[in-house]
């Protein structure tokens, strides 16, 4: 099993909590956490070789029966996933409860697209989301939506997968006026007229 691994209390996310109110079972998904990001990049860091190539094939997609014969390989069990996520290195996704949330009824508007945004980095980041819900407070305006949804699609990308990102700019697209939808996949918020788009919005 190895040693188990020390972390400050204040490194253990609320996801971490959750881990402890309910066991893990096989339908959930482990994501690695910022903490674990950083320990990973860090080749000295206090883990142990069998537990850091857990945590390197721990991709936020695969859930725990599809990790289990990597897991036997390496000689890790359930303790292991307890540990890490005790560490703070690991928050969990529930596969059964993180289905897509429906799209809101009623016409195509700016507004509801940045609510329905908010609520899929919600449960694509597994509610490890702050920051792009802090950016997303400076929206204060239509023109700021589409640098931002620009900023949550790399942050997607970076911390999940590129067919992630895409997914969330898709469903996003769905509710976007179709003008808009059209600038947010043309690429860089620099070459979007979002003034121009935000006047013929109204």
């Amino acid at each position: 099993m190895g040693m188990p691994l020390s972390c400050g209390p204040a490194s253990v996310g609320a996801a971490s909590r959750t881990f402890h109110r309910a066991p893990v079972l096989d339908h959930h998904v482990p994501v690695k956490t910022t903490a674990c990001r950083r320990l990973l990049s860090d080749h000295s860091g206090p883990i142990t070789r069998a537990r850091r190539s857990l945590l390197i094939m721990v991709d936020g997609r695969r859930s725990v029966a599809e990790l289990r014969p990597a897991m036997a390989a390496l000689q890790l069990g359930m303790g292991d996933l307890q540990a890490l996520t005790e560490a703070g290195l690991l928050h969990w996704l529930n596969r059964a409860a993180d289905a897509p949330p429906q799209r809101p009824a009623g016409n195509r508007s700016v507004a509801g697209a940045k609510l329905y945004a908010l609520d899929l980095l919600g449960r694509m980041l597994a509610r490890d989301d702050v920051l792009l819900r802090e950016a997303a407070r400076a929206v204060t305006v239509e023109a700021d939506l589409l640098p931002w949804l620009r900023l949550c699609e790399h942050v997607l990308t970076e911390r999940c997968h590129a067919q992630r990102a895409a997914l969330f700019i898709d469903k996003v697209c769905t509710l976007l006026p179709e003008e808009w939808a059209t600038a947010l996949r043309a690429g860089d918020p620099s070459e979007l007229d979002a003034e121009r788009l935000a006047r013929q919005s109204r």
